[in-house]
């Protein structure tokens, strides 16, 4: 990616899109205070059940049109066209409201109900396009923050609005921040469709990804559905509660833009002070598990509370944790899905799916306020505890399906990864290993060499010699004889005789592991022999020779410890009974990333050192991907191992990762 694309698409997240979200939540919360205010004044409130329904069987159809259009269109030109509705909607409700309330109060309701959360789901569409899964996290945080001020402004905008002039023109303003909205959005998608950042293959509609990914699509369907009940039901309570205390017209209009303006006050304080600290703590499906944990403990409250505040401290719980920790994490569930499926499905289910637990919420709010009349706040409240438990169960189930949705979004960008670079042994050295292994090259041992006449001491001398002749003519003997075993050992530091010694040592198998392995770990031996031992060992299988690979992780020098973790690496791809205890390898890793070196080859070994830990497979991907200097293809690549590594090895790899010089990749 380009220094000026760079320095752009950080502009977006830093400026643009908070401040896009702000006026966005702004709009969204003041329309639902007049849409709220409107009904009121003009509707029982045991009408409300029937909304609610009307506007789920509505929203269904309308979010499925939304998914299509975002497939065809795509963000950048789906959003603002939904802003841009939305805007005149506004302008032609403020034109009816004088001559006809009731009308407007209807429309309104659907308005802000159906328009208002398709606005919102497709923004939030557009993020995660713009956006990798590993930056996302910093820019949704972020994001989400300025929403929840975006309410503050929203709801006490709407209070002043109508105290000071009218409802009318509050709908007037509502229009204006729609237009606000649609430039928000179109600097927002600036730069969509850069594939070289984005490293996304297009997929044509109806490919199957989306059944690929039926099941992750399910459970967070779910989560959506549970979310909007528990929703639906605390909104009951505060609204039962509202208009049996609060008279009709403007006094309800100023007290639900207060109310929405505390809570977004909340939400702002609680992203800002612990939202992102909630996110690296809890993980995404962590986050989700703080809704209802965090209802289901007002709820207790509430069932002790006198009205109206039973219902303010219900729907305050729900409002302020759904706008902030839960939005957050939420929303990052969609980052790891392919573009074609993420489009199709993410309208469907923010909206259409949120909708249908808003008309779970309704039937069970009808059906309880005709069973018990006199106690249907009571009831009501409980049912919102009991559908609070539903979702934490939910949100549990989560991760696993996260995971997969992360590795699986890997493979499928492998095949667009170039090429790179691997840091490996001196090309010689493994040229000659490969004829090792295969039981030729190399320099051979003189086989047609007269026999020694002193056969142990005058080998021994011969291995000692500094004539290449007589010490291989000592190799030959050395073959057979165990005694001999430690001269050959120190003939790896010897450059003309390394190979021969290598294959000596070779010839005697697993019954010299143990030699070799303490020679491996012992300081006092030679760092040039050391750095030789893993070729032998390599190929000796043996628990003790894999042991003392294991205990050379921890060598002083760089090059011994790559070469014990690549040995180690190809034993356990032969034999899958030899593996590094996780708690070593990630141990090894963390010394590493924790040294003070500026050697490329250190963070190469890190992914080695990973490799023996986790999915080699999934590792070797989030190397390529990183070295490759893609941002999204290294931000997919840091999202998985997010999800995968310790927190503290990952908050290490992380910051070793930031400190790399750009243009050097990995």
């Amino acid at each position: 990616m380009s220094g000026v694309t760079a320095q752009r698409d950080g502009f977006t997240g830093r400026a643009i899109a908070p401040a896009t979200a702000l006026v966005m939540l702004a709009l969204q919360v003041a329309s639902s205070a007049a849409r709220d205010a409107f009904f009121l004044s003009t509707f029982p409130v045991t009408a409300l059940p029937w909304f609610v329904a009307a506007a789920a069987a509505v929203s269904f159809p309308a979010a499925r049109g939304a998914g299509s259009a975002l497939a065809r269109l795509g963000p950048g030109h789906a959003v603002p066209t939904v802003f841009g509705l939305s805007g005149t909607l506004f302008v032609v409700e403020a034109w009816l409201l004088p001559g006809h309330p009731a009308s407007v109060a209807v429309v309104l309701y659907f308005h802000a109900t159906v328009l208002g959360a398709i606005a919102i789901s497709t923004f939030w569409s557009l993020l995660d396009e713009r956006f990798d899964p590993h930056t996302a996290k910093r820019v949704f945080s972020r994001v989400a923050g300025a929403a929840s001020l975006g309410a503050v402004l929203g709801g006490l905008g709407a209070e002043r609005i109508a105290a000071v002039h009218s409802p009318r023109a509050v709908l007037g303003v509502l229009a204006v921040a729609a237009a606000a909205c649609v430039a928000g959005v179109l600097a927002v998608a600036r730069g969509r469709g850069r594939r070289g950042d984005s490293d996304e293959r297009v997929r044509p509609a109806g490919d199957g990804t989306c059944a690929n990914h039926a099941p992750y699509l399910r459970a967070v369907a779910a989560i959506a559905t549970l979310a909007a009940l528990v929703g639906t039901l605390c909104d009951y309570v505060l609204k039962a509660d509202v208009a049996a205390h609060v008279a009709g017209g403007v006094p309800l209009i100023r007290f639900f833009g207060l109310f929405y303006a505390a809570t977004g006050i909340t939400a702002f304080v609680i992203q800002f002070t612990v939202g992102q600290a909630t996110l690296k703590r809890l993980k995404i499906t962590g986050t989700l598990a703080v809704h209802p944990l965090a209802v289901g403990t007002a709820g207790l409250v509430a069932l002790v509370a006198p009205a109206p505040w039973r219902g303010v401290l219900l729907r305050s719980a729900d409002v302020t944790v759904r706008h902030s920790i839960f939005r957050t994490g939420y929303e990052l569930l969609y980052t790891p899905l392919p573009e074609t499926t993420r489009r199709s499905a993410k309208a469907t289910i923010d909206v259409g799916w949120d909708c249908i637990g808003n008309g779970l919420g309704a039937a069970v709010v009808f059906l309880l306020t005709r069973l018990v009349p006199a106690l249907d706040v009571t009831a009501v409240t409980l049912a919102a505890m009991a559908a609070a438990g539903a979702e934490l169960a939910g949100a549990r189930r989560l991760r696993s399906g996260y995971v997969s949705a992360v590795e699986e979004r890997f493979r499928e960008r492998l095949a667009g990864l170039p090429r790179v670079t691997h840091y490996t042994f001196n090309p010689v050295t493994m040229a000659r290993l490969a004829s090792l292994d295969s039981g030729g090259g190399g320099w051979s041992v003189a086989r047609d060499s007269p026999p020694l006449e002193d056969p142990v001491v005058a080998a021994l001398s011969a291995l000692r010699s500094d004539d290449p002749v007589r010490a291989r003519q000592g190799l030959r003997l050395a073959e057979r004889e165990p005694l001999l075993v430690g001269a050959v050992i120190a003939l790896l530091g010897r450059e003309e005789l390394m190979y021969d010694a290598a294959a000596t040592l070779r010839a005697h198998g697993a019954r010299v592991a143990g030699q070799l392995a303490d020679a491996l770990v012992d300081p006092r031996t030679p760092e040039v022999v050391r750095r030789r031992l893993p070729l032998v060992l390599k190929s000796l299988v043996s628990r003790r020779a894999f042991d003392g690979l294991v205990e050379g992780l921890g060598d002083p020098s760089l090059t011994v410890r790559v070469r014990c973790c690549r040995a180690l690496l190809e034993l356990a791809a032969a034999h899958p009974t030899l593996r590094v205890p996780r708690e070593i390898a990630c141990a090894a890793a963390e010394r590493e990333l924790d040294a003070d070196t500026a050697d490329e080859r250190s963070i190469v070994h890190v992914f080695d050192l990973l490799a023996l830990a986790f999915d080699r497979a999934m590792i070797a991907i989030a190397r390529r991907a990183c070295e490759t200097g893609r941002a999204q293809a290294e931000g997919t690549a840091l999202a998985y191992l997010e999800t995968t590594l310790p927190p503290t090895l990952f908050a290490k790899l992380e910051r070793r990762m930031a400190e790399r010089p750009a243009a050097n990749g990995c």
